[in-house]
């Protein structure tokens, strides 16, 4: 006796090589369905019980998508089951007629009918239930949707053509005749008496499957057979999509597209709705982490008592946060206020100004009479202040407080920038709509200004503060025209603009915040805040107001933590984190927020109003949790579809792109 003989593990390799070349197609078939299953379950889907919606996401033969150009779902829906069970039965089934199939047609042909027998079977059950609507009791007809999956059609399909091919054969007796039986039958019967069976699919199969059958008769040479049966393979395949466009109807496409839209809507809302309880339950352990709530006298903050009613436009603080920068409109003046002695240390007077021929008045306010904002150069030795002299921007050395050059730039300058070397500056001329280039060195206008957008002769706040921001590489510059009609970037070296510009919304306010990842953040007069980034220029999101429309008031902390909000109706000011934007902070206020800004070090945060400016501390807030409670959010995500839709279409009349 030999080692050979000896080993058992040859005899073992062999038998299991031998099962793998006689029934291989049988055991790729089952492979390849238990593979669909998994992967759907560890996707989410139901092991026992999937949702219909799940199983047409999935490809399941639906009569209004597949007869309307996804013909494909004809294949799909052979491999995706209804949950274990109808998995189990189906491959139980497989596993009795596929060997026969294969001994009967070889593994090409059991394949070949099996695909063809498939398709003709979906392609049955799409035609019948897409054809035949159903009656109610208020007779009213209406299609029923029924999302057909399985490989019964096809088990159906096979077990027709062994009937015809091999009944008389002497291999088809016995338990095979008998297991071949009891295919036909328990699908049949089951169709009859158990709902939520497709018959239809299993007579389309059965009846494809009979005249295959006789291919079987046929005696021809393997390779002749293979061609034979890959041809009907081919056929199949080729001629399912003409012919499910064929069965189809205007009636089926338009029901397609309204199914379709009505999911996009649904998933839509169950997306909002999973990141609405994302950030509820982020706001949570936000809130939970912050010092201990005070109470509202503790937390209505320390008061420098100013009269500060002129003032419009920007409000800037100094590099150590120990100084705030504010231009005065009706006194004509820049008035310095040391916040850590909590005082008025200087108000810079310009001269008195005349009533200029070209001054835009209207709302108790005259444009083009006065300083209207104030840039600091990167050193702090100087201010740019416009409108502190007619259609001019005054250079102020803030050391000796006096007024040492008047640069003309055009009408109703409106803000001002330095460049990052403190060399050169930009102005915004609100009248004009352009964009002028200062030398500073040689006191001079350089060139033509550059045309931003039509000239406006509105008036408001609509351009009391205009976008005017250097990229993070300080060789671009992000702007809005006057108007906040548009936002562009522009390149500083050959002063042209660098991508594609962006239209704002028509409501946009000036109230824009910036972070330092490159966030902006612009309210509108409407209940929307959008948030897009700055380069390149994309819209990101829009998010609604919880609460009724009014004036905003926004403000981005330095290291990009916070978000500060107010609104007139609200009472309060709103700190807002940025990871969740949810309110973790609630400030008291008395007066109106002319300005928000935070300190340098994210600790405070400042309101500038007509009485003067309220320092708040970070750390002493009312109970946020319990305002919210009781005055919703400020902002939310979360939108009906109607909201959706009406958000969207004032996104298309102002031109905006349409967001996800």
């Amino acid at each position: 006796m030999t080692e050979a003989a000896l080993d058992p593990s040859q005899s073992r390799y062999g038998g299991i090589s031998s099962i793998l070349r006689q029934h291989w197609a049988t055991i790729g078939l089952v492979l390849a369905n238990l593979i669909v299953y998994v992967w759907m379950g560890a996707s989410g889907v139901s092991w026992t019980e999937p949702d219909p919606e799940q199983l047409v996401e999935w490809g399941a033969n639906l009569a209004p998508f597949t007869l309307s150009g996804d013909s494909w779902r004809l294949f799909s829906s052979m491999f995706v089951h209804g949950g274990a069970v109808h998995l189990l039965l189906n491959m139980y089934m497989l596993l009795l007629i596929g060997p026969l199939a294969q001994k009967r047609f070889g593994g090409i042909g059991f394949l070949a009918i099996y695909l063809a027998t498939g398709l003709a079977a979906g392609l049955t059950s799409a035609w019948w239930h897409g054809t035949h609507p159903v009656t109610n009791l208020l007779m009213q007809s209406s299609i029923r949707l029924v999302a057909s999956v399985g490989a019964s059609g096809a088990l159906m399909g096979l077990a027709g053509a062994l009937c015809v091919a091999g009944l008389s054969d002497a291999d088809m007796g016995g338990s095979r005749g008998k297991a071949l039986a009891q295919v036909v039958l328990l699908n049949l019967g089951m169709g009859f008496m158990v709902s939520g069976v497709d018959q239809a699919c299993h007579i389309g199969g059965l009846l494809t499957g009979l005249p295959l059958g006789a291919l079987g008769w046929l005696n021809l040479r393997p390779l002749r057979r293979h061609v034979m049966f890959a041809a009907l393979a081919g056929a199949a395949v080729a001629g399912a999509q003409p012919a499910s466009r064929a069965l189809g109807s205007d009636e089926l496409s338009e029901m397609a597209v309204k199914i379709r839209q009505q999911r996009q809507e649904e998933l839509e809302q169950a997306r909002l709705e999973a990141e609405k309880a994302q950030r509820v339950e982020l706001a949570r352990s936000e809130r939970a982490a912050r010092p201990k709530p005070v109470s509202k006298e503790q937390a209505a903050g320390v008061e420098i008592p100013l009269s500060l009613s002129g003032v419009y436009g920007s409000a800037v603080l100094s590099a150590d946060g120990a100084r705030l920068y504010l231009a005065d409109t009706e006194q004509n003046s820049l008035e310095v206020v040391d916040l850590r002695q909590q005082r008025l240390e200087r108000s810079i007077a310009g001269p008195k100004l005349p009533v200029p021929k070209n001054a835009i008045c209207g709302q108790n306010l005259c444009r083009g009479i006065g300083a209207w904002s104030v840039a600091l150069s990167p050193d702090e030795r100087w201010a740019l202040v416009p409108g502190m002299a007619n259609d001019a921007v005054a250079l102020v050395d803030l050391r000796t407080g006096g007024i040492v050059h008047r640069f003309a730039t055009g009408r109703l300058p409106s803000q001002a920038l330095f460049s990052r070397d403190g060399q050169r500056a930009y102005v915004i001329n609100a009248g004009d709509n352009t964009l002028s280039t200062l030398d500073l060195a040689q006191r001079r206008v350089i060139g033509q200004p550059v045309r931003l957008g039509e000239p406006s002769q509105e008036v408001g706040a609509r351009f009391n503060r205009p976008l005017l921001r250097l990229n993070a590489a300080g060789d671009k510059l992000l702007l809005s025209d006057a108007r906040l009609d548009t936002l562009q970037l522009l390149d500083l070296r050959s002063m042209q603009p660098s991508g594609k510009p962006l239209t704002l919304p028509s409501d946009a306010l000036d109230d824009w915040a910036a972070d330092p990842a490159g966030n902006l953040w612009w309210p509108t007069r409407g209940n929307v805040m959008w948030q897009y980034q700055g380069e390149p220029l994309a819209a990101r999101q829009a998010w609604l107001h919880c609460e009724a429309e009014g004036w905003q008031k926004l403000a981005a902390s330095a290291d990009g933590a916070w978000l500060a909000s107010y609104k007139d109706s609200g009472g309060v000011i709103r700190l807002l984190s940025r990871r969740s934007l949810s309110t973790v902070g609630v400030f008291p206020v008395d007066s109106i927020p002319r300005r928000l800004l935070f300190s340098r070090d994210g600790k405070t945060l400042l309101s500038v109003h007509e009485h003067g400016v309220t320092l708040f501390a970070l750390d002493k807030s009312m109970d946020a949790a319990a305002y919210v409670a009781e005055n919703e959010e400020a902002y939310c995500n979360v939108r009906t579809p109607q909201q959706m839709a009406a958000a969207k279409e004032r996104l298309r009349q102002s031109g905006w792109p349409m967001l996800p």
